[in-house]
């Protein structure tokens, strides 16, 4: 799910989750990229839940002591401080699901190649048919602003900038991982949620 701001991904975030829509889960583990800190591994932050307009979401607090006996899971305050990336994923929750679901906030830091299987065998056991899976994700960040111009800006940029991002989701969908780091590796890719 796209974690820009509601006024330029609010349609499609709601398209997303449309897809849960009136479904229960008792789990949702929302894995997010970090924007403000360049820390290794995972972070979760020290709270027992977060809050928005529209409630409360306690943590599954055993799901969290669980992940935090890893060495890759950590707590950042500095990359929790401002991000958005895990918050606004939340109202959409909040509104979709029928409550009583419980929240696994993970951003995602730096990895090394060999730290992606370990992540994935650390999420693995809490995955179940009860339990909701978010990555939030934007995908090509392009222009001056972002730093990342691989093509000229004219009329053909909006189909160029698309045939980038389906590489990238061609990769995904094949649960390819290594040929999405290699991908992001050739291209440049600005994929904020690659990590994730």
């Amino acid at each position: 799910a796209p974690h820009a701001g509601y006024r330029y991904s609010g349609a499609t975030a709601a398209e997303v989750f449309s897809l849960v829509e009136g479904r229960a889960y008792s789990r949702v583990i929302v894995v997010a990229p970090s924007h403000r800190s360049g820390f290794h591994g995972l972070s979760i932050a020290d709270v027992d839940a977060y809050e928005t307009p529209l409630g409360r979401i306690p943590l599954d607090s055993e799901a969290v002591e669980r992940l935090r006996k890893s060495e890759l899971v950590t707590t950042d305050p500095v990359a929790h401080a401002r991000e958005h990336a895990i918050e606004i994923e939340l109202p959409m929750l909040q509104r979709s699901l029928v409550p009583g679901w419980r929240l696994v906030p993970i951003l995602v830091g730096w990895l090394d190649a060999p730290d992606y299987p370990v992540v994935a065998d650390l999420l693995r056991p809490l995955v179940d048919g009860d339990t909701l899976v978010v990555v939030s994700s934007d995908f090509t960040h392009f222009g001056p602003r972002f730093g990342y111009l691989p093509f000229p800006i004219d009329a053909d940029t909006p189909a160029q900038v698309r045939t980038l991002d389906d590489g990238a989701v061609e990769r995904i969908i094949a649960g390819d991982a290594e040929g999405l780091l290699e991908y992001q590796a050739r291209t440049r890719i600005t994929v904020c949620g690659l990590r994730p």
